[in-house]
């Protein structure tokens, strides 16, 4: 009860309503909280999806939205609770690290990306953290770079994903090293 009643106080804030929550299982809400505050405009996905529709280019899902829903889904509901605990908690943090991931991706400067990502798994409960992070980047990037091979090998192919699945030892733009590529900074 008291998690439910801090947790529908902190939402609030993202414009969602208790009634709304009674309804999110509790990895739903944890994700919520740990996104930055609705803002106006699009979605970065979303707009690249439409410009290459528009563009009339074709466009493939590295992965599912069932996938995706998995990582979370799957998770026994007591470590649904621990991470839900962790951003209630962390609420005001939550924002602070959010501006600093922002700054660092405007920056091009996944180093620091990584690291805060590393600074924030240090917090809470630290098995649980590592085993989210495994299921969040790190299965995600091996799935993702065997998928993206028909996509490289075919050529003239634009790829975006979320800038913490690039750097690191299992990220991205080493796997792909990995396996023969060049990898460079264009932009």
């Amino acid at each position: 009860k008291e998690l439910f009643e801090q947790t529908a106080r902190a939402i609030r804030t993202r414009g969602i309503p208790e009634v709304v929550l009674e309804r999110m299982k509790p990895w739903a809400a944890a994700v919520t909280l740990s996104m930055p505050a609705p803002e106006a405009g699009e979605v970065l996905d979303m707009a690249l999806y439409q410009q290459a529709m528009q563009a009339g280019k074709p466009v493939f899902g590295l992965e599912s939205i069932h996938e995706q829903l998995a990582i979370f889904d799957d998770m026994p509901e007591q470590d649904q609770l621990v991470l839900l605990r962790d951003a209630v908690e962390n609420f005001a943090q939550i924002e602070v690290m959010q501006r600093e991931l922002i700054d660092a991706w405007l920056q091009r400067d996944l180093g620091t990306l990584l690291a805060i990502n590393d600074a924030a798994m240090q917090t809470g409960d630290r098995q649980l953290a590592a085993e989210f992070q495994d299921r969040l980047i790190v299965r995600r990037n091996q799935l993702m770079v065997e998928r993206l091979q028909q996509y490289l090998r075919a050529g003239k192919v634009f790829v975006a994903v979320g800038a913490l699945h690039l750097p690191g030892k299992t990220g991205l733009l080493n796997l792909l090293e990995q396996r023969g590529y060049t990898v460079r900074v264009i932009y």
